[in-house]
C-alpha cells in the first residue's frame, strides 16, 4: 500500500546554499516595489496555505458530521452518523477553558505585583468593550477548536481608538497567510491576514486613497465587498489592496522615544518588536507553524470505523429478510404491493417458494461487529481522553475507583492540550501589559471584577526603577493548570482538610466549596464568632426591653461610655 506523502514537507537532505530566494523585506522601498514584494511572498506560501486550508475543510466537514459520501451508498441503506470526534472536542474544550489562568507577576514592588496580576486577571474575564460579550474565555475556546480543525489557532490583538483600550479577537486560520520557510512561529518573517470590507468601509479607513478605490470598483459600487490584505512583518505593517498600497507605517505597538519627555524609549516590556498574533499549536514537530496533525485528522479513519458498523448494525435490525414470491402461484405486481423495501422482495417465473411465497430469513451479524464499533468508540475517547466518566454519562458498568480512574487518565491527556493554553495565556498577559504600557500614557481607573467593585489606578510610570530611571524588570508567567476545570469533589475535600488543620480563611475555604458570596459568609462567622445576638437583630431588642423591665435601667448603646469627674463607673441610666 503506498504511504500518503501528502503535507510532509521538509524531508530533503540539508545542503549549503541559497534555501529560498526571496525579495527584501523593507519599508523604505517604494511602494510598487513593496506591492511586488508583498505579493511575491503571498504566491510563494500559496503552495503550504492550499494545503493545509485543504486539510481544514475536510476536518471542518468531519467536525460538523458530513462524513458519509451519499453517491457510494445504496439508495436505501441507513445513512447514521454517531459523531464521535465533535462531542469528544467539545467535551475537553470546557475541561481546558472552564477558569481564568492565574498570572504570577515577578517584580520588586509587591503591592504592584498584585495590583497588575489583579488587572490582567479582570482583562481577561471582562470584554473590552461594553457592548461585546465576547471575552477571552468566549476567544481561547474559539483557538482551541480551530487547533482541532485547521492545525493551529490564531488571537490577534490591537489597539482600538475609538474605545481607547486594548481589543483581542480570534482569526480564522483560513485567511492568514504564514511564512512558509518558518519552523516555529516566533521565527517568521511575515504573517498577513486576507480582511473583508466593503469599499465605502474601506474608503473609511484611508480617505486619501479614495479617488483609487473608486476607480477600481466604480463609484456606483461602493457596497461591493473586496478583499485586501493586511500584511505584517516584526518592524512594519502595511495595508494593500490590489495594486493600491493603502498605508505602510512603523510597528506601531513600540515605544520609539517619541512616547515621553526624555525622548528615549522606556515602557517596551519586549525586548524587540513583534508581530500582534498569538498562536495555539500542540502536535508540532517543527516542520512549519502549523501542526503537523491534528485530533481530528488522528481520529477520522476510526470515526468512518464508527460509522461503518452503526449503519451495519441498523441495517441488520430492519432486514426482514427477502420476502420471494413464485410465478405460478402469484403475480408479480401483486408481490410488489407487499409491505417492505422492493430491495427486499424476490420474484421468480416459475419454480417452488413454498406454494407462493416464502420469506428467507435475514443473516445475522456476527459478535464482532459489535464489539469491533465499541472497540472504535472507546479508541476515539483515548485519542481527546474523553471517556464517559469526563462526559458526565451513567454507564453503571464501573465501580467508583475505576471512574475515578478513567478519569484521572483523561485529565492528565487533557493536560497535554491545557499547558498549551497556559502558554497562550502567558503570551497574551504579557501582551496586554505591554500594550498597557505602550498606549495608556495618562494615569487610568480600571474596575475590577470583584464583589466589592474595586478599581485599580494603572499608571505606566509606577514600572519604571526609581534607581535606574528604566523600566523594572518584570516577568509574567501563568499557574499550569489553572485554566483547566478540577473535580469539584476533590477541591471541596482538600478545602475541608486545609480548614480542618488551620490552613485556610473562611473567604477561600467558601470559595473552594463554591459556595455564593464567600465574603458576606465569611464576615457573618467573624459576627457569630465575636457577637452572635447581632445576627439577630430583634431578638437584640426584646433582650434590651426585658434589661429594662427587671432593672429600670436603659443600657447604652455599644461602645459609647460617659466621662464622669473623678474616673468613676458610668451609671446606669434609669428611665
Amino acid at each position: 500500500m503506498p504511504i500518503n506523502t501528502t503535507s510532509t514537507p521538509h524531508f530533503e537532505k540539508p545542503k549549503e546554499g541559497v534555501e529560498d530566494t526571496s525579495p527584501s523585506l523593507e519599508l523604505d522601498l517604494k511602494d510598487d516595489e513593496l506591492i511586488k514584494t508583498i505579493d511575491a511572498l503571498v504566491k510563494e506560501s500559496s503552495g503550504t496555505k492550499a494545503d493545509m486550508d485543504k486539510r481544514g475543510r475536510e476536518n471542518e466537514l468531519y467536525w460538523k458530521g458530513n462524513q458519509l459520501n451519499e453517491q457510494k451508498m445504496r439508495p436505501h441503506q441507513s445513512k447514521i452518523v454517531d459523531n464521535r470526534l465533535f462531542m469528544s472536542l467539545e467535551t475537553i474544550i470546557p475541561i481546558m477553558t472552564s477558569r481564568t489562568p492565574e498570572p504570577t507577576i515577578r517584580m520588586k514592588d509587591d503591592q504592584l505585583k498584585e495590583d497588575t496580576k489583579q488587572l490582567l486577571m479582570n482583562m481577561w474575564e471582562v470584554p473590552t468593550d461594553k457592548c461585546d460579550t465576547e471575552g477571552m474565555q468566549y476567544n481561547v475556546e474559539m483557538i482551541s477548536r480551530h487547533w482541532a480543525i485547521y492545525l493551529i489557532g490564531i488571537l490577534k490583538y490591537e489597539y482600538n481608538p475609538e474605545i481607547d483600550d486594548i481589543e483581542t479577537t480570534w482569526k480564522k486560520p483560513d485567511k492568514m497567510i504564514f511564512d512558509k520557510n518558518a519552523r516555529k512561529f516566533s521565527e517568521s518573517r511575515f504573517v498577513g491576514e486576507w480582511c473583508d470590507s466593503t469599499a465605502e468601509k474601506l474608503i473609511e479607513l484611508f480617505p486619501d486613497k479614495k479617488d483609487k478605490i473608486e476607480a477600481s470598483v466604480g463609484k456606483n459600487n461602493l457596497m461591493s465587498v473586496i478583499k485586501y490584505i493586511e500584511f505584517w512583518t516584526p518592524k512594519y505593517v502595511v495595508y494593500k489592496y490590489n495594486n493600491i498600497l493603502l498605508k505602510k507605517m512603523k510597528n506601531p505597538n513600540w515605544d520609539y522615544g517619541d512616547m515621553n519627555e526624555s525622548g528615549e524609549p522606556m515602557f517596551n516590556l519586549y525586548p524587540e518588536k513583534k508581530m500582534p498574533f498569538i498562536p495555539l499549536t500542540v502536535f508540532n514537530i517543527g516542520n512549519t507553524v502549523y501542526d503537523d496533525t491534528s485530533l481530528m485528522e488522528q481520529g477520522k479513519s476510526i470515526q468512518d470505523g464508527v460509522n461503518k458498523r452503526k449503519n451495519q448494525i441498523n441495517d441488520n435490525a430492519n432486514d426482514n429478510g427477502v420476502l420471494v414470491g413464485s410465478g405460478d402461484f402469484i403475480e408479480k405486481k401483486t408481490l410488489e404491493s407487499y409491505t417492505g423495501d422492493p430491495n427486499e422482495k424476490l420474484f421468480i417465473k416459475s419454480g417452488s417458494a413454498a406454494e407462493a411465497v416464502n420469506r428467507i430469513p435475514p443473516k445475522q451479524l456476527p459478535a464482532f461487529v459489535f464489539s469491533d464499533l465499541q472497540d472504535s468508540k472507546s479508541e476515539i475517547d483515548n485519542i481527546f481522553g474523553a471517556h464517559s466518566t469526563t462526559r458526565g454519562e451513567q454507564t453503571g458498568q464501573k465501580t467508583l475507583g475505576e471512574a475515578k480512574l478513567l478519569k484521572s487518565g483523561d485529565l492528565g491527556r487533557i493536560d497535554l492540550f491545557s499547558r498549551a493554553l497556559d502558554r497562550v495565556a502567558q503570551e497574551w498577559y504579557t501582551a496586554m501589559l505591554h500594550m498597557y504600557l505602550i498606549y495608556k500614557t495618562e494615569p487610568v481607573e480600571v474596575n475590577t471584577n470583584d464583589e466589592d467593585n474595586t478599581s485599580i489606578i494603572f499608571d505606566r510610570n509606577n514600572f519604571i526603577d526609581p534607581e535606574t530611571g528604566k523600566l523594572a524588570s518584570i516577568k509574567v508567567k501563568v499557574k499550569p493548570g489553572s485554566a483547566m476545570s478540577i473535580d469539584k469533589d476533590t477541591r471541596r475535600a482538600e478545602a475541608v482538610q486545609l480548614m480542618t488543620a488551620g490552613l485556610i480563611d473562611p473567604i477561600s475555604f467558601y470559595e473552594r466549596m463554591d459556595y455564593a458570596n464567600p465574603k458576606e459568609m465569611a464576615m457573618k462567622l467573624f459576627i457569630w464568632q465575636t457577637n452572635p445576638i447581632a445576627l439577630f437583630p430583634e431578638m437584640m431588642e426584646e433582650q434590651q426591653q426585658a434589661q429594662i423591665e427587671q432593672t429600670g435601667n436603659v443600657p447604652l448603646p455599644e461602645g459609647i461610655q460617659l466621662n464622669l469627674p473623678g474616673g468613676g463607673e458610668t451609671p446606669p441610666v434609669t428611665q
